[in-house]
This record gives C-alpha cells, structure tokens and sequence, in this order.
C-alpha cells in the first residue's frame, strides 16, 4: 500500500509540472519510462486544465507501450467507434473465396441498414467475381537533411545510383521489376518514392529486408549530409487496381430490391452526371462513407480513402438483369500500416479471414483487396436503389 500510495505522489508531482509547463508533454514517456503511465500523467493533466472528467476516455484496453512511435504519439487514452456487420456477401475471387462479413465501423445505422440489404441481393445473384486487376508496392522514404544546399546535392546522387537502389530490391525478391522512381523535396527533407512488383509471392521478411537494406544504404552513402540524429522513415504501401462484377436477375431485383434493371440503369447515369460536375456531391461523399467505414474497422490509413475512389458501370443484360460493376484504379491498403497493430483491428481482419502468419502479405493483400471492391460494389448497388426510390 505505502509503494503504490509513494507512486501516486510520484504521479501527481508529473501531473503538476505539466500544468505548470515546467514538462512538456512529449517528455513524459522518456521521464516515466513506461507509455502506460505516461498517458495517465496527461490525461490527468488535461483533465485539470480542462476541468472535464475523461472516464470514457480512460476506458481502453490498447497497450501503449506496445504502439507508442507507431500508431500514436502523446497518447491520453482512446475512443470507441461502434462496429456493425453486414452479409454474409458471397464473393467468388481470385483470392477471397466464400462468404464473408463486412465490418464497418460507424456512427451512421443507415450505412449499414441499407448496405445489407445490397448484400443480400448480391449473394442471391450468385455473389460478386472479383479480380485484382494490377498491383505494386510502393516505398516511401523521407530522409531528413541539414539544409537545403545538401538536399539538392543528394536528391541528385540517390538518382544518379538508382539502379543500386533496384537492385537492392531484386536482391530480396526474385522477379521484381522498378517501376517508377521519382522524388519530393519538402523543406530540408527528401522524400524519395519508389514502386515495383513482383510475379512471386512478397512475403513479409522479403518487405522487411528490402526497408532494412534500403535504410542501411541511405545511412551509409548519404554520410554527413544527414542530421546527427538520424531517423529515416519508410512507409511501405500495397497499391492496386481491383475490379468487381455481378449479374442481378429482374426476379432478386423485384422481390427484395423493389426495382427493375431500367431505372437503376438509368440512376447510375444520371449519377455519374452528377459525380462528374460536382466532386462534393452526395454520390461521391456517400461512396466515401463504407470506404472510411471499412478502413477504420481494419486499421487502414484514412487519407488513403480520397485516393480510393472508384467507377461504376451498369449495363441491361436478358431484357430485365442488371449487370453491375465496379473497378477501384488505386487502391491503397498498408502491408505494414500501423494501425493494424491496434487489438481490435486485428480481431476485424481475422474475421475477413486475413490472418497472420497464415499467408504471406502477397495473398493477404491481394484478398483484402478483392474484399473491399466487393463491399463497394454492394454500396454502389445500394445507392442505386436509393436513387431510384427517392
């Protein structure tokens, strides 16, 4: 009792030197040595400046010392987002095969209402065929210097030594091909960005040698144009283009739908009217809305969300059927991303099936990816059917 009652005093001396702005906030980690009771010290800090009780707040399982650097930084606690499920969605892919379960994490019941619906139809139609059309991976790597004299000395040398650079890639993946190298100077920082693929199967050491190899090369070649305390980041992305397709038959289409193939054909036209002249209209901000859904649940970096966005095309098959599809161009989802070492986002991937370990990266992905042009494909149909009854 006295040593917990010593560390609450210990604690609470922390908590007023923040308040008195004698400890910045981002010192505590290093001060307490523990993430934990780092984010307790804000919290307790923000609470007294505030003058606002944070339980809620407080309420978390996510270990911080296992994501402090990584997925957060100044960490005072977390917040909940509800998440629902909508399917089972049959989807008949090159990599996802089966019946799955969409999560989507949300504030908005409708999204999920009106998507299941979609879902149900799709699944009586046969399911949805997917493909991953083409895909890469992208490297991201910002490399800070002393000023912008060395940047431009450097951003010259990386490129002048980029076949190094490719073959340091070839060297940790049989069949890899450089596809584009280009580069970025942002105030005193390099960013350089390379892409490749691969016809083999990328596993997650091969990811991890190259970022390794890659962050030795630049250390070592790039020697005292660099700050003293070095710290490259490298972002290592999974970009694609995914396609998913689907045949409704007019009876799915009038019994569960309540439309016929005619007038949802005619929706997506006037839609793309209106996507097109308006790139804030309601049809691109709802087909936003299952995209942040779904990232959020599984852990994907939000911004990538914009970049994500897709084309629609509808066609009268037999007189009555709607053939319905949908093709994603650049897809962004993270090999790596940070926010998949979150709990829960790992326990939503393991219900899509994506599960570590069991497959390399290469198979995961390219099925995560199939995955979500299938749920997209499911909005679209969703949208078209509000479209029309409205």
């Amino acid at each position: 009792m006295r040593k917990l009652a010593n560390n609450r005093i210990k604690l609470d001396e922390y908590v007023e030197r923040v308040i008195k702005g004698e400890l910045n906030l981002h010192e505590l980690d290093k001060h307490l040595g523990n993430s934990n009771l780092a984010a307790l010290v804000r919290r307790l800090a923000i609470e007294r400046i505030t003058g606002v009780s944070l339980p809620a707040i407080a309420s978390t399982i996510i270990d911080f010392e296992e994501i402090i650097g990584k997925s957060i930084e100044n960490p005072i606690g977390a917040i909940q987002i509800p998440l629902g499920v909508v399917g089972p969605l049959l989807i008949n892919g090159t990599y996802a095969k089966g019946k799955y379960y969409i999560p989507l994490a949300t504030t908005r019941s409708e999204l999920v209402s009106k998507i299941n619906n979609a879902v149900t139809a799709l699944t009586l139609s046969g399911g949805v065929r997917t493909e991953v059309l083409f895909d890469k991976i992208a490297i991201t790597i910002s490399i800070p210097m002393l000023n912008n004299e060395i940047v431009l000395k450097q951003t010259k040398y990386l490129f002048e030594h980029i076949v190094e650079l490719e073959e340091i890639i070839k060297a940790n993946i049989r069949n890899a091909k450089l596809l584009e190298a280009s580069n970025l100077i942002l105030k005193n920082n390099i960013l350089l960005y390379l892409t490749f693929t691969s016809s083999t199967t990328i596993e997650v050491c091969m990811l991890s040698n190259i970022v390794d190899s890659l962050r030795n090369y630049v250390v070592k070649e790039l020697k005292g144009g660099t700050r003293s305390n070095l710290e490259i980041d490298l972002l290592v992305s999974y970009e694609a283009t995914v396609a998913a397709e689907a045949l409704l038959s007019s009876k799915v289409l009038d019994q569960l739908l309540k439309v016929n193939a005619e007038k949802l054909h005619e929706a997506n036209i006037l839609r793309n009217t209106l996507k097109n002249d308006k790139i804030h209209s309601p049809c691109n901000l709802y087909r936003i809305g299952i995209l942040t859904a779904l990232f959020l649940a599984t852990g994907q970096n939000i911004e990538r969300v914009v970049d994500s966005l897709s084309y629609t095309r509808t066609e009268i098959r037999n007189r009555e059927d709607l053939y319905i599809s949908v093709t994603l161009p650049n897809l962004e989802i993270g090999v790596f991303d940070k926010g998949i070492n979150l709990p829960t986002q790992r326990e939503v991937l393991r219900i899509l099936g994506i599960i570590e370990n069991k497959c390399g990266p290469g198979i995961n992905v390219r099925k995560f990816a199939e995955i979500i042009a299938a749920a997209l494909l499911a909005e679209e149909l969703s949208l078209l059917v509000l479209l029309v009854r409205n």
